[in-house]
């Protein structure tokens, strides 16, 4: 259900198209947050194959990433 609530909150894209580039601090702050968020996907074993403004949503509690491919099987021993 938390996922579904997240799809309504405005993507990047939308801010974008609707407000400009980021400005001041703000470009670093999301970035730091995105980067933060990918880093616990990956953490987790899972890997997103496309990371872009419209799978990235805004919240107070800053950027979160959505759309991401399910965890990648395990390698075999070479």
């Amino acid at each position: 259900m938390a996922g579904h609530r997240l799809r309504r909150r405005p993507h990047l894209g939308r801010h974008l198209t609707a407000h400009g580039p980021l400005a001041g601090g703000t470009p670093y702050a999301f970035a730091t947050g995105t980067a933060q968020a990918l880093a616990v996907i990956h953490e987790a074993g899972v890997v997103h194959r496309d990371v872009k403004p419209q799978n990235v949503v805004l919240t107070p509690a800053g950027p979160r990433v959505l759309d991401f491919e399910s965890p990648a099987p395990p390698t075999a021993p070479v």
